[in-house]
């Protein structure tokens, strides 16, 4: 699973959500912050009036030809699978506002540049965790036929006026209750206005694996498809306890962001931040201070993963790093 962290807003790193060339290896992927402040974006109207449907028309054709999302166009009409026309069919033609993904682009950066706020952005392009765009993709900004747009104006960085509710731990989704195309209910906005305790020095040179034993079942980086995983994900037993690898403040211990489960994030002095997702129960609150080695929570198979795994990420700043690089040699 590809999980590239919202949340890590609440630290004060710059969000990255990583766009990715069809085929691309994680050398041929630009630095997320610097090449995607660096972009040049322009935005186009597209559509508006009608199309009659001619001999030999298809819908995926016509939308191609006059510059159309094909599924903008399936909802203008509320065109049914396995979506055949008729010659002589009159089909809307929307009006959008749009934008084609650059290589380096960032959902974030794209929602900042553009006024509109970046969840909003998601939900109306069914952008779903980890927010991978892919280079070329056209994204609606906005509807100027329905007059919606896709949020209000966006400050450079969301901040909430308040803090986080309370943690909590919801039991893992039962199999049969996940939906095949989970959407994505944007949280409350993830930065507090309290800001955590700073986090205590660190004990040791390498970090603690997270779990002892266990198998790793995805690795860091490229996976395929043009997609990179940011972290690792273990498979284990329910129930196997979840470590801090390092000494720590607890800066996020919730269940928002669907996709990730039941989540915790660690800030660790030095820069270092990780991330531990998919837990089964939680057992830290935000703000507390925890130790090398204390258990923070259970592995599960909460949010979108069918199999008691965790998803584990380590970050330098908004950098990720490859977990394995920095972890011990021997595991527990």
């Amino acid at each position: 699973m590809m999980i590239l962290l919202p949340l890590l807003l609440a630290t004060g790193c710059t969000p990255y959500y990583r766009s990715a060339d069809d085929g691309a290896s994680a050398g041929q992927v630009a630095a997320p912050a610097a090449r995607a402040a660096s972009l040049q974006r322009t935005a186009r109207l597209s559509g508006g009036g009608t199309v009659t449907v001619g001999p030999g028309d298809t819908l995926y054709g016509l939308a191609g030809a006059h510059d159309v999302p094909s599924r903008a166009l399936i909802e203008a009409n509320r065109l049914d699978p396995p979506y055949l026309l008729t010659v002589g069919q009159r089909l809307e033609l929307p009006r959008l506002r749009l934008y084609r993904v650059q290589a380096g682009d960032t959902l974030f950066a794209i929602a900042r540049d553009f006024g509109v706020e970046m969840h909003a952005l998601a939900r109306l392009n069914d952008i779903t965790p980890p927010y991978v765009i892919r280079v070329g993709r056209d994204l609606i900004l906005s509807d100027r036929a329905a007059g919606s747009v896709a949020g209000a104006a966006a400050a450079p960085e969301p901040v909430a006026s308040t803090s986080l509710p309370p943690p909590a731990t919801t039991p893992d989704n039962p199999p049969a209750q996940r939906p095949a195309e989970p959407a994505f209910a944007a949280p409350s906005d993830p930065v507090a206005a309290a800001t955590p305790p700073p986090p205590p020095p660190r004990q040791g040179g390498r970090f603690l694996w997270p779990i002892e034993g266990g198998e790793v079942i995805s690795r860091f980086g490229s996976v395929g498809g043009g997609l990179f995983n940011d972290g690792i994900n273990i498979a284990a037993p329910a129930g196997t306890p979840i470590r801090a690898i390092e000494n720590a403040t607890v800066v996020y211990a919730g269940n928002e962001l669907k996709g990730f489960g039941n989540l915790v994030l660690l800030k660790h002095a030095d820069g270092w931040m990780s991330a531990y997702a998919h837990a089964r129960q939680v057992l830290v609150a935000k703000g507390a201070t925890v130790q090398r080695g204390e258990i923070i929570a259970r592995v599960g198979q909460s949010g979108n993963v069918d199999t008691p795994q965790l998803h584990f990420e380590l970050r330098q700043g908004s950098r990720p790093v490859d977990p394995e690089s920095r972890l011990a040699a021997a595991r527990g």
